[in-house]
């Protein structure tokens, strides 16, 4: 969480960063990326390995989530980190063997009922957001 505070008035809430999971991607891919880096080059054994499990976990994780369904992975236009981070964790859901699709946030659609559907009008029955809740009127 991101607070401000000018000291003569309460502490004031500007993002809470636990619905914003952007160092995801960092730390699972760009990892692995600088592993396989190091390994070639020898700046570390070729043996070594990464210091997490974050992607296989997530993998196992969307197996264990499968459904026939197609699981939407959403954020919004213009945000290049954001989307980086959703279109990796769908690709960690194909490799699960999901079915899945990307939308942004400003493309979802209002049916009949109030249920979410895609710019083809199907019912999204499941979906990963990052939708960052910030107060940039601080």
């Amino acid at each position: 969480m991101d607070f401000a505070w000018c000291g003569n008035a309460p502490v004031k809430l500007l993002e809470y960063n636990a619905d914003t999971p952007t160092s995801l991607y960092e730390s699972a891919y760009f990892q692995w990326l600088w592993l396989e880096d190091a390994r070639r080059s020898g700046v570390i054994p070729r043996d070594a390995d990464q210091y997490n499990a974050i992607q296989e976990r997530l993998i196992s994780r969307f197996s264990e989530l499968y459904s026939r369904e197609p699981f939407y992975f959403c954020c919004c236009q213009d945000t290049d980190e954001d989307r980086s981070t959703v279109l990796y964790l769908q690709d960690c859901a194909e490799q699960a063997g999901q079915e899945s699709r990307f939308i942004y946030i400003e493309e979802l659609g209002l049916g009949v009922g109030g249920v979410l559907t895609d710019l083809d009008d199907n019912v999204i029955q499941r979906a990963f957001k990052l939708y960052p809740l910030e107060w940039n009127d601080a």
